[in-house]
């Protein structure tokens, strides 16, 4: 059985949303931008573009383990929050290894599936999963939004991730599948309905990314 969460604890769980984005509102614009020149750049393929892009996501992830989990969630589930805050850091510094300074991840969009679905679940993260939590009666501030929240970042970056004929170290891609899979517990626990995307573009990125790595070997 899966854990119910109390209405007190539902209530701190958006709370936390309403507060960060009310104190950090300009942030949105930024990380939507951002979100923007990722997609540009993986089209338009230049010297260093992909250690740009590379950079961004190292960027949203380190700000929303910082922010998110360690600076606003941290008094309402110190245990939960502080791991999550330590494995999103560690994934942004990932991305700066593997990405920035040794060059081993090539984005580009190419005219096959991976980046077809590559690029569905980036629009999922942009645009229908904001849309589906108005339409759920979650509307922002007091809501998840792409940038400045683990769920649509999450999701992103699996769609980010497919866009590459390049074979990718899988250590980049296991605490984002980890973390997809607490879309479960935000759906069941939270009502977060947005986030069935986050379990399904976890998975599906997973086996996709996998199954192109021993299709490249």
């Amino acid at each position: 059985m899966i854990y119910q969460f109390s209405e007190n604890e539902v209530k701190d769980f958006y709370n936390i949303f309403y507060r960060y984005h009310s104190a950090l509102w300009p942030m949105i614009i930024i990380t939507y931008i951002l979100g923007i020149i990722i997609i540009i750049l993986a089209v338009r393929k230049s010297d260093n573009s992909s250690k740009i892009i590379s950079a961004i996501l190292a960027f949203l992830w380190i700000w929303v383990g910082i922010f998110f989990f360690l600076i606003y969630g941290l008094s309402v589930n110190p245990q939960f929050y502080l791991v999550s805050g330590i494995l999103f850091i560690i994934q942004s510094i990932l991305f700066l290894y593997y990405g920035v300074f040794k060059e081993r991840i090539y984005f580009r969009v190419e005219k096959e599936i991976y980046s077809f679905i590559g690029i569905l679940i980036i629009i999922y993260a942009l645009i229908i999963y904001p849309l589906i939590e108005i339409f759920t009666g979650h509307v922002y501030p007091a809501a998840p939004i792409f940038g400045m929240d683990p769920c649509p970042v999450c999701i992103f970056t699996f769609g980010v991730l497919l866009l590459t004929d390049k074979k990718i170290p899988l250590r980049l891609v296991i605490i984002p599948f980890l973390w997809s899979l607490s879309g479960v517990l935000a759906v069941v626990g939270y009502h977060v309905w947005a986030d069935i995307g986050e379990l399904v573009s976890g998975i599906l990125g997973l086996i996709l990314i996998i199954y192109r790595n021993k299709k490249i070997e």
